[in-house]
């Protein structure tokens, strides 16, 4: 009956919506059992290969920005409202680029200074101070008992 009322132009939409409303859901995948856990192992990798990836981060992250900027700039100082050929279009792109790697470059820069920083800080330590280092009793502290305090019987 509700088929009869629609029209064959609106049919399809329908039926799509049925479809996504109804089988969709049944599609999921199924959930691992607890036996069998994956778990992954920590992966430690090189400082070069953490800054590198930093440093795309904040290229490709800085690009949409610089883009708007450039574009801006383009409009505002060449006098075009619009771009008029593929060269300006290349041209608004390659200076956001390149604006976008220096400012990783600058990135980089900066938290390579301040990681040196913190290096030669950590080793003026002065002559005669105690370097503490604490480690547990027992291999798992929740295990063992705490000691008893002060008891007097």
């Amino acid at each position: 009956m509700i088929f009869r009322q629609l029209n064959s132009i609106k049919r399809a939409p329908f039926m799509v919506l049925l479809i996504t409303l109804f089988i969709v859901p049944s599609l999921w995948a199924q959930t691992p059992s607890t036996s069998t856990t994956l778990e992954p192992e920590p992966l430690e990798f090189p400082q070069w290969a953490r800054d590198l990836r930093r440093g795309e981060i904040v290229a490709f992250g800085s690009f949409p920005i610089t883009y708007f900027i450039s574009n801006f700039a383009y409009t505002n100082l060449v006098g075009g409202s619009s771009f008029t050929g593929n060269q300006q279009k290349l041209q608004v792109i390659g200076a956001a680029a390149a604006t976008s790697i220096i400012i990783a470059i600058v990135d980089h820069g900066i938290v390579r200074y301040k990681r040196n920083r913190l290096a030669r800080e950590g080793k003026n330590i002065p002559e005669g101070t105690p370097i503490v280092i604490r480690t547990p009793l027992y291999e798992d502290e929740a295990a063992e008992p705490a000691p008893p305090e002060n008891e007097n019987p």
